[in-house]
């Protein structure tokens, strides 16, 4: 064989090594390592490992998720997704992990929230296991100003869950879901406007100004009348 096509046959030999190699890595779920190295940048408590559980089955488009568990030092479980980097739930977005450690904390203090957020409205809340939705029902715009102080004291109840190392408004590669507040009107139960809790040391906690400036910013531009 000559040196041209030597050189040549090697050439693809090693970029089909380097596509083989692309795909495998994209195909894998995300190591319990990397969880827990990203787990120990972000939470501001301890936690430890408890189990591993693999998905047998693929979705419709042939993506089978890991999911590791662990618990808190209070005994507070957890757990955290993981997909292939090629996609989540379905190819449309990246395989970030995703952690449910910030709901199930506020799943355990359900009662405590529910409590603070009485004001007179009706109160519904809404687990899915992965998100967690408290929401107030109102009448009429005249009741903006009568929940913004349950709505303070609500969002602001609990001390941050999350390091400063983490940034809600940049892609970290790593999706905490947030517990939400929202508010709707009538009897369609429309919401007009959500609030997430402010779990990030980083972040500074909602003001009652501050509430009640976006509940009637968020009223106004979905034109209810």
């Amino acid at each position: 064989m000559n040196k041209p096509k030597f050189i040549i046959i090697l050439g693809i030999l090693i970029v089909a090594i380097c596509t083989g190699g692309y795909f495998i890595l994209h195909c894998l779920p995300i190591s319990l390592e990397h969880v827990m190295r990203k787990l120990d940048s972000y939470l501001t408590v301890n936690y430890s490992y408890i189990s591993t559980n693999k998905s047998n089955i693929p979705n419709i488009e042939g993506i089978k998720t890991v999911t590791y568990h662990f618990k808190d030092t209070e005994g507070l479980e957890f757990c955290v997704v993981t997909f292939p980097r090629f996609g989540d739930y379905d190819t449309s977005q990246p395989g970030y992990p995703k952690c449910n450690y910030l709901t199930e904390y506020y799943v355990a203090h359900k009662d405590l929230l529910e409590n603070a957020l009485q004001c007179g409205v009706p109160i519904t809340w809404r687990n899915t296991g992965s998100t967690s939705t408290f929401s107030l029902e109102i009448d009429s715009r005249a009741d903006l100003e009568h929940i913004a102080p349950a709505l303070e004291v609500a969002l602001n109840m609990f001390d941050p869950l999350i390091s400063s190392d983490y940034s809600l408004t940049q892609i970290e590669k790593f999706e905490f879901s947030i517990p939400k507040i929202s508010v709707c009107i009538g009897d369609e139960k429309r919401v007009f406007s959500v609030f997430d809790f402010r779990l990030a040391k980083n972040q500074s906690s909602w003001t009652q100004q501050e509430i009640l400036d976006k509940l009637y910013r968020d009223y106004n531009e979905n034109n209810i009348n």
